[in-house]
């Protein structure tokens, strides 16, 4: 449970740990718990003691672009990216950076090559078929999302896109469907929902009414 990882993640914290793997477990949790400067300084204990650890360059990395320190954070994904090719997160996050910088085709190739390492790495994915969304190719942006949905069906931020994907298409039982699944994981996701211009048309629609509260004024 939560209190026991903390207590782990605490006590490594807190000792003189010398072991990489220990190190980096406890990094990602202070990313997952939003405590981005603990994960920084366990990070970068773990990669002096093992720096060719992949993970422990991504986990880095994320933990760095979450305190808006992108540029050292791109350095973490390329080597990430360099030490483990046959690895997804490395490509995936430095195609993260691209596209926040618009650079948009540079983020699809690094997309592609993340899938191409592991072609069940559902974040990927769902990016590439976001960006095909926003490009108005919807056929190819549904065929994107409803992999990473396949891949991993607990994703809420990929069965909102296909929620709108679908709405966008026309096909509201669908759309309903999927934002069904989106507020069932989260339920934020039903605030999103209600202010998306897309969705919103449909909040008459049987099939939306309820997820949406109805018609809005």
């Amino acid at each position: 449970d939560w209190q026991a990882a903390e207590d782990v993640l605490n006590r490594v914290a807190s000792s003189e740990a010398e072991n990489a793997l220990w190190l980096r477990l406890a990094g990602e949790l202070a990313v997952w718990t939003e405590r981005y400067e603990q994960a920084i300084t366990l990070l970068s204990r773990a990669i002096q003691l093992e720096p060719r650890d992949p993970l422990s360059h991504v986990w880095l990395g994320a933990a760095q672009l979450r305190r808006g320190q992108a540029g050292q954070a791109a350095e973490q994904f390329r080597l990430a990216a360099k030490l483990a090719p046959d690895r997804p997160e490395g490509w995936h996050w430095q195609g993260v950076i691209a596209l926040r910088e618009n650079r948009r085709a540079e983020a699809k190739a690094l997309f592609a090559k993340a899938i191409a390492a592991d072609s069940e790495y559902a974040p990927a994915w769902e990016l590439l078929g976001v960006m095909l969304a926003n490009e108005g190719r919807l056929d190819l942006a549904v065929e994107k999302l409803a992999e990473a949905t396949r891949l991993d069906p607990a994703r809420a931020s990929a069965q909102f896109a296909l929620a709108v994907c679908y709405a966008r298409r026309g096909q509201i039982g669908l759309a309903a469907e999927a934002l069904q699944r989106a507020v069932a994981l989260e339920p934020a996701y039903r605030q999103r929902a209600r202010q998306n211009p897309v969705l919103r048309k449909y909040a008459d629609d049987p099939a939306l009414a309820e997820l949406l509260g109805g018609p809005q004024q």
